[in-house]
């Protein structure tokens, strides 16, 4: 038990006498205002008579101005401390605080004890001491355990070698679209169509993945697969969301509809550092962002990683053979080519735009020609003249595409039933310039994927050519030649 010790408790005296009982345990004293007061529960011993074959000494649970009041908790009494025996005492008999052979006993047990002290059941633990602890636990967040040899710890080579291996689950698919379901999490969904095919990642609302859920993505089959972003959904990626075969990536869900992928061997997407031009605008594509630089004059384009871009490039148009209707073709279209998941290099790249071809040339339109990155999309041809009496109109230059014309031959006479024929004549009339659509002339939208920049050319008559857009000269006054046509590259951000 702790005890409550004063350095300066003056002597005092009984002003009253005290019985010879234990149920005599209130003492009236003198001046005893130094003395402890047993504030916190902590008792001290007074010694009466000292010195005297009346010495008794007894311990005090509270001091009360000049009150004292002996210990009792109804199993020990106070009075007869320390090997002394209960005794009458008569008023004016010395009363003084003291330390006795309890305290000194006690502190000397405590200090030569290895249990049971400090107020701990079992045994101490030493700083340096070496012991074996049995019963603890051990903080990590306020404690540091450092230089345990594994040989230190007790079986953890054969707990660690008794652990069945992590084998990832696979879901394997052959369709050519699936939509991602809870049940994917943490396997690899695995693609395998030798066509085309889609992987759709569902809004939350269709399917609630918890933040933080992980699904890898595999193509093992030769056909390509488009990660699709679902109604609502933002995929947040770095890397190209088309995979060939082998490639993979890996979704992680980051917010209630929103995904990042990172990459597993897809090509990254290019990133511009600069370029010449002449606008930009942004579009979204399933759910994926891109900007779309578009050129209208000669420039170039600066990628400082290199990756996968989409190009859209339109050649310039024919001219007609003349104004005069009846014996004269129109111009024929700019050829196109459109490339998507198409690789550039990161270095500057230069971008031509291809020129409408003027009224007086009579020959293949070579000053058409649009080209970036080794890709070409050669001018239409012009319509056929006067002096050739075959009023067809000038022929298409071909696109990729669509299969109208292969993008090499030229037919500038726009002769009926050639692979890259203009219009019929119809009655005395000439001819139509052939067209991006069809042989008739027709133009093709491109739509807004491409930032809306309007049809890919024309034939001449179908439409008067604006700059930019590839039409063929008309057979009227003022528009006999082509119009130039137009480069433009889409990047995903």
């Amino acid at each position: 038990m702790r005890r409550s010790y004063a350095g300066a408790a003056q002597a005092a005296q009984l002003t009253t006498g005290l019985g010879g009982s234990t149920a005599d345990r209130t003492i009236y004293c003198t001046d005893c205002s130094n003395w402890p007061t047993g504030t916190g529960g902590f008792p001290f011993f007074i010694v009466i008579d000292r010195g005297k074959a009346t010495e008794e000494k007894i311990l005090c649970s509270s001091r009360t101005g000049n009150v004292l009041t002996v210990y009792d908790n109804g199993v020990t009494n106070g009075r007869a401390a320390d090997g002394t025996s209960i005794t009458a005492h008569a008023a004016n008999a010395v009363v003084e605080h003291c330390f006795t052979a309890t305290d000194a006993d006690e502190a000397n047990a405590h200090v030569n004890a290895s249990s049971g002290v400090h107020g701990v059941s079992g045994s101490v633990v030493g700083t340096t001491d070496t012991q074996t602890l049995t019963g603890k636990t051990i903080s990590g967040a306020s404690n540091t355990l450092s230089n345990i040899a594994q040989a230190a710890v007790a079986n953890l080579t054969t707990d660690l070698a008794s652990k069945a291996p992590i084998n990832v689950t696979t879901n394997a698919q052959t369709g050519t679209t699936y939509t991602l379901v809870i049940g994917d999490v943490s396997k690899i969904v695995e693609m395998s169509n030798t066509s085309a095919n889609t992987l759709t990642v569902p809004p939350n609302s269709s399917v609630a993945f918890p933040v933080g859920a992980v699904i890898s993505v595999m193509q093992t089959n030769t056909g390509t697969t488009t990660i699709a972003a679902g109604a609502g959904v933002t995929i947040n990626a770095d890397v190209s969301l088309i995979l060939s075969r082998w490639s993979m990536v890996t979704l992680i869900k980051r917010g209630t509809d929103s995904w990042s992928v990172q990459g597993g061997g897809a090509v990254p997407k290019a990133r511009v550092a600069s370029s010449t031009a002449s606008s930009t605008s942004s579009v979204t594509i399933s759910g994926a962002s891109y900007t779309v630089y578009r050129f209208t004059g000669t420039g170039s384009i600066t990628f400082d990683r290199a990756g996968l871009v989409d190009v859209l490039l339109v050649g310039g148009g024919g001219t007609c053979g003349g104004t005069d209707s009846t014996y004269n073709g129109a111009g024929g279209a700019g050829g196109w080519i459109e490339e998507t998941s198409f690789y550039v290099p990161a270095a500057a790249v230069p971008v031509r735009i291809g020129a409408g071809q003027p009224g007086d040339l009579l020959q293949s339109n070579t000053l058409g020609t649009s080209e970036f990155n080794g890709l070409t999309a050669v001018g239409g041809a012009p319509g056929a003249q006067y002096n050739d009496r075959q009023p067809g109109g000038g022929a298409c230059a071909g696109n990729r595409s669509s299969g109208i014309g292969n993008g090499a031959a030229m037919n500038y006479q726009g002769l009926v039933g050639a692979s890259l024929r203009g219009g019929n004549a119809q009655g005395s009339q000439g001819g139509f310039g052939g067209g991006v659509a069809d042989d008739s002339g027709n133009p093709s939208d491109p739509g807004a994927n491409w930032g809306s920049p309007g049809s890919k050319g024309a034939g001449g008559n179908k439409r008067t050519g604006a700059a930019n857009s590839g039409d063929g000269g008309s057979l009227t006054a003022g528009s006999t030649s082509g119009s130039s046509g137009i480069v433009l590259i889409r990047v995903g951000v």
